[in-house]
């Protein structure tokens, strides 16, 4: 099953997790995964959106960029390996990490992990001032905090 690349808009302004589908991703921008990865979409809107990803332990995800949006991520439950622009970091329960639009990245799963991850379309996206962040995704941020 294919994810669309944007869902359409949640009809609710609230969503029940456990309504959530979780559907295996097997290529990320083009390029086949290593191991097993599933997303299941939480909300989404006009600009922005939410999905849970489950990570089993041991997949890597090959190095891939976004040109089309950025996301901000929350490592739940795990240990996860993440390279972000050539800098690496080991992530645990708590950490957050950004992926900026065209930037290169990938991951590798040290233990079962889950995280969840906001996105926000180029196309939508207002250019906040240096070192601000859209109010929608600092308010995901402090919601995690």
């Amino acid at each position: 099953m294919t994810i669309p690349r944007k869902p359409p808009r949640s009809a609710a302004l609230t969503f029940k997790a456990a309504d959530a589908i979780e559907t295996a991703v097997e290529t990320v921008e083009g390029a086949r995964m290593k191991g097993v990865l599933a997303a299941a979409p939480l909300v989404c809107g006009d600009a922005s959106s939410m999905t849970r990803w489950t990570r089993k332990k041991g997949l890597i995800d090959p190095l891939h960029q976004h040109d089309d949006h950025e996301s901000m991520a929350i490592l739940l439950p795990g240990k996860l390996r993440m390279v972000i622009g050539g800098n690496e970091s080991i992530l645990g329960p708590g950490d957050s990490w950004v992926h900026a639009r065209g930037v290169p990245h990938y991951s590798e799963a040290h233990e079962d992990c889950g995280t969840k991850t906001a996105y926000r379309s180029k196309s939508s996206h207002r250019r906040p001032a240096p070192g601000a962040c859209p109010a929608t995704l600092l308010d995901i941020a402090n919601h995690f905090a």
